[in-house]
């Protein structure tokens, strides 16, 4: 049975060599009475079928069946009714509904499971489903929302629209009732982009002032730019929805939003005025991070911005929708959907007393959210200094100031805090507005694992919040968001067997992660798939180098991932990132492939150790990178690192800074090539998806041969090699690379689809796996090499 990281080979990431890797695996595997519990939900989840009685039972039936546990079972529908009894053959409608009568049928539940089927089709919902501790399964119980088994069901926080002519050459309108300004669109299962054009910003205009406590949001006092200038002739004619602008700027870290209210054109020139008091909030943030009223700017959502295909326009004062189609679009019957809801589910209990407990989501598709920024009085924005974050009030520019208190995560389609055993396997998250998953205060011994997530505007999955500097200093004297008793540590969570793919890349999110963690404990993040992000694959910890008293941030695992075109869009990052002291932290047995090269004013890195990491390991990470990144691993000594151990880093170029104080830091073995000796190689084998999530990886993202062999391999003649399973069906060959026909021979060896491993040809040379269906014909060549020599 997949234990998700719980047993001690998985733990120390099987290198054998870790320091303490005895104390932490013993930590680890010393199971609670509630890990244990999860681990039979595990089980009950993936033998679902048979561990329920196929009879149909009326609602709030109670049953033996053939688990001998008892249980009551609901179905919903889109074709239900709410007062339906929640029978297969009168269902109920909504997701609401049926917690509804979850909530009736659950009293007297002492030790079993209560499971909701959702059957095929889409549930709209216009706002989210929010799950409070009414809604708990008492302990040794577990309540299961579901697919029914072989179907789609998808959550949808969307409408449909339809009725679209022919506007002109290029654009098509429909009519679509609504008042609110329209960021995000998706049509046909991709997302649409808003028309933009790009300018050079000449300055700001006039001065807008704000004076400390004249409202909730206005920490301090200052002046800040009231507009931007921009050249008249830069700027295509905008005659109307002014408000509906917005500009983009950042760093080589950080993007930021500021929305205009108004423009004005006179003298040569384009003014346009922010909207305000977030056009000020935006012109915080520190160190070179906030809205800069030079530099050049991309300008989004404008009518005569809409220039190319995929681009959309709305109109809210005619109510009128425009899209430029992709080429082969048929507008007649495209599905194009508008998003209304910001969130679709809220799962959030009382206190760190009173948690919402023992809820699974399963099988499930949440899709179509939608997200109009930060909001302050009634001006929009987003600002940050970097990652999953949104400045919220006029404050000091040194964030550190307030302990991060001037800044908030984003919602995401799922929202957990002060919960407990709440667990997503197997489900579909897409086409978000902000985060995928979010888990921001108090939520303990979770399970995220099996889910595929996939164009998300900020972070796939945050975990924690920055102002968890210190737990229960909300004491009323300060403006820390969670009161004591509330606030929380996000702790012992396991995030597995993801695929998370297409983050940070909608604009203005660039610096967001495709896991985000700040301050937590005992996280594991292991063997996930994460590729094309457009900044770090994945993100851990805070703080910098301040508050060294804070220990809120420790004993966590980022081990087993593969990570794929990372830093796609910004810069100054590298796969895995860390920031702030994390005692007890391992990163380990990580394969990375794809880091850009670096250039000046906008370095890339492998790793990423940045200011204040310390207490840290990383063994037996392999690099394949581009030759040209600025640091294979950024642990040089700039920025009070410290106590920081890497060994056995294989990598394709070898770049270090100095090693800062108390560190051991080995140089990268090069591989200039790849082509990893054998004992790498099985690394990159064991990271990313293994074979039981196989089926979530789409076959439009990956070349199968290179999902069986996923990295060059260099090893021996006639010597047994592992593989992932291709399946029935399939035959594993090792060819030379123009091998057209096969049959086994001394440079031809081939093993069925069913195997894990395969043995090398009897001759040396240079080889390449070819996958073959059943009729023999070659349905995948692998990009990798693999070297074989008589060693």
């Amino acid at each position: 049975m997949h234990t998700d990281g719980h047993n001690k080979k998985e733990i120390a990431c099987l290198n054998g060599k870790c320091r303490h890797e005895a104390s932490k695996a013993k930590r680890i595997t010393r199971k609670t009475a509630a890990e244990k519990n999860g681990l039979l939900r595990k089980a009950f989840l993936l033998g679902l079928a048979t561990a329920v009685s196929a009879a149909v039972l009326p609602t709030g039936c109670a049953s033996t069946g053939t688990s001998g546990r008892y249980y009551a079972e609901l179905y919903v529908s889109p074709d239900g009714n709410d007062t339906n009894p929640g029978t297969i053959e009168k269902p109920l409608l909504t997701l609401k509904g049926a917690r509804d009568m979850v909530r009736t049928i659950k009293n007297g539940l002492t030790d079993g499971e209560i499971i909701v089927y959702f059957r095929e089709g889409i549930y709209r919902m216009k706002e989210p489903v929010f799950f409070d501790v009414r809604d708990s399964a008492p302990e040794g119980s577990l309540i299961i929302y579901t697919a029914y088994k072989g179907e789609t069901p998808v959550f949808s926080g969307a409408e449909q629209v339809t009725g679209w002519t022919k506007y002109n050459d290029d654009l098509y309108s429909a009519p679509l009732d609504r008042d609110d300004k329209l960021r995000n669109l998706y049509v046909n299962d991709h997302r649409a982009e808003m028309g933009s054009i790009e300018a050079e910003a000449q300055g700001g205009y006039g001065e807008y002032r704000v004076r400390a406590g004249q409202a909730d949001w206005a920490w301090i006092s200052g002046t800040k730019s009231d507009g931007v200038v921009y050249r008249a002739e830069d700027m295509p004619e905008i005659e109307s929805g002014f408000d509906d602008i917005e500009i983009v700027n950042g760093t080589t870290w950080n993007e930021n939003i500021v929305c205009a209210r108004d423009i004005r054109y006179e003298n040569g020139q384009a003014i346009l005025f922010f909207q305000q008091p977030y056009g000020a909030i935006a012109q915080t943030p520190g160190w070179g991070c906030e809205f800069q009223c030079t530099g050049r700017h991309k300008l989004f959502n404008a009518f005569s911005f809409v220039d190319s295909p995929g681009e959309f326009y709305f109109d809210k004062k005619e109510h009128m929708l425009y899209y430029y189609p992709l080429e082969g679009e048929d507008m007649s019957v495209a599905d194009v959907e508008v998003p209304c809801a910001d969130r679709l589910i809220v799962i959030s209990g009382d206190s760190t007393n009173d948690r919402v407990r023992n809820i699974t989501f399963s099988g499930l598709t949440f899709a179509h959210t939608d997200y109009l920024l930060t909001k302050v009085e009634d001006s929009y924005g987003k600002a940050t200094v970097q990652a999953a974050l949104t400045t919220t009030v006029f404050a000091d520019s040194n964030w550190h100031s307030e302990k991060y208190e001037m800044c908030d995560t984003f919602p995401g389609v799922i929202n957990i805090t002060n919960a407990e055993s709440i667990n997503f396997t197997g489900n579909v998250i897409k086409h978000t507005g902000a985060d995928g998953l979010s888990m921001t205060n108090d939520v303990v011994n979770c399970t995220v694992s099996g889910n595929f997530l996939t164009d998300i505007t900020s972070s796939g999955i945050t975990i924690g919040n920055p102002q968890h500097v210190y737990i229960g200093d909300g004491d009323g004297t300060n403006r820390e968001k969670f009161p004591r008793g509330i606030e929380g540590l996000c702790k012992d969570i396991t995030v597995s067997d993801n695929l998370i793919y297409h983050t940070g890349m909608a604009h203005g999110f660039g610096g967001c992660a495709g896991i985000t963690a700040f301050y937590v404990e005992n996280v594991r993040i292991l063997r996930n798939h994460i590729q094309q992000t457009a900044f770090n694959g994945i993100s851990l910890g805070w703080g910098w180098s301040e508050f060294l008293a804070s220990s809120t941030c420790r004993n966590n695992m980022i081990c087993r991932n593969r990570i794929v075109d990372a830093v796609y869009r910004l810069h100054d990052t590298g796969a895995i990132y860390t920031i702030g002291q994390m005692p007890g932290t391992v990163i380990n047995e990580n394969y990375v492939k794809g880091i850009p090269a670096g250039a000046v004013g906008a370095p890339t890195y492998g790793l990423h150790n940045d200011d204040g990491t310390a207490w840290i390991e990383e063994f037996d990470n392999i690099l394949d990178i581009d030759p040209d990144v600025t640091y294979t691993i950024n642990c040089e000594e700039w920025g009070v690192k410290h106590h920081m151990t890497i060994k056995r880093t294989y990598a394709t170029v070898d770049r270090m800074g100095k090693n800062p104080p108390n560190c051991d830091i080995d140089r990268p073995v090069v591989v200039a090539d790849a082509v990893w000796p054998q004992k790498q190689y099985e690394i990159c084998v064991r990271s990313g998806l293994q074979d039981e999530f196989r089926k979530i990886m789409p076959e439009w993202l990956m070349n199968f041969a290179d999902y069986v062999f996923p990295a060059g391999c260099d090893t021996g003649t006639d010597t047994v090699i592992p593989i992932r399973l291709a399946g029935e069906g399939k035959t594993v060959w090792i060819a030379p690379e123009k091998t057209v026909y096969f049959a086994e021979s001394s440079v031809v060896t081939m093993t069925p689809g069913t195997s894990s491993e395969i043995r090398t040809p009897a001759e040396p040379g240079e080889y390449r796996i070819f996958i073959t269906d059943s009729q023999g014909r070659i349905t995948s060549v692998s990009d990798s090499i693999l070297r074989t020599s008589n060693q």
